[in-house]
């Protein structure tokens, strides 16, 4: 072999090669992106993503019931996310922010995260208490009157029954704010959502008074099944009689 057909060899045996690898490359990447296990990956990418820390807990006293924390509830729930263009995410672990209105999630290497993309609904799977938590955003909710931050879905309907949590800082301090370790304030608001007029309400009673059509109606079942004051499982119960009326 003279060193033309030599030199002609070699460098045929080093492009054969070259084209291997890469095709080999190819299909590693190309099998990746279509794993299954790779779904929470890929749905933590398409939420767009900050990694940050935890809010850092010598800000806020603990409290068994979450009443203090920033948080709806003060651990990691399986959830479903419907975004703004109504795509949704499903199985991401989250934690809702009542205190600043964030989502928190956890990616595929356990890194805590906030989601950057836009979300209109939250829904909470609450394996622990057997509980479903739906939360939709005030920017989703087709009113004019809803401040800023998420709504719990009590009841839908026709009249639509809404449950605002909201988280704030102490009210008073007899000493720096940095110096004290206080749990959050935690408060909550009932609306109606009536022909998009986010109505708030105080009581049970109030809810007859407000939707008006079948007035009369609404106050004798109120009175027939004793519900009264400020119980939300009460007002939950009187808005699904009045979305049942025909």
């Amino acid at each position: 072999m003279n060193v033309r057909s030599f030199l002609i060899f070699i460098i045929y045996t080093f492009m054969k090669h070259l084209i291997l690898i890469a095709f080999l490359t190819i299909s590693i990447l190309s099998f990746s992106q279509n794993d299954n296990g790779s779904t929470m990956q890929a749905a933590g990418q398409s939420m767009g993503r900050l990694r940050v820390t935890m809010p850092s807990t010598d800000q806020f006293a603990e409290s068994p019931d979450a009443s203090g924390s920033p948080f709806f509830l003060d651990r990691w729930m399986k959830s479903t996310l419907v975004l703004m263009d109504g795509k949704t995410q499903v199985g991401l672990l989250i934690k809702l922010d009542l205190f600043e209105n964030k989502v928190y999630f956890l990616d595929e290497s356990g890194n805590e995260n906030i989601s950057t993309t836009p979300i209109r609904e939250v829904i909470l799977i609450d394996t622990l208490n057997q509980g479903t938590y739906r939360f939709i955003h005030s920017t989703a909710i087709k009113t004019s009157g809803a401040e800023t931050g998420w709504y719990q879905l009590l009841c839908a309907g026709n009249v639509q029954l809404y449950k605002k949590i909201i988280k704030a800082l102490p009210r008073s301090s007899s000493q720096p704010l940095e110096e004290e370790i206080k749990p959050l304030e935690t408060s909550v608001q009932f609306f109606l959502l009536i022909n998009e007029n986010l109505l708030k309400i105080k009581k049970v009673k109030d809810i007859p008074e407000l939707i008006g059509e079948k007035k009369t109606q609404l106050q004798e079942y109120s009175r027939s099944k004793n519900l009264n004051g400020k119980s939300e499982k009460d007002m939950i119960e009187l808005v699904e009689y009045y979305n049942s009326l025909k």
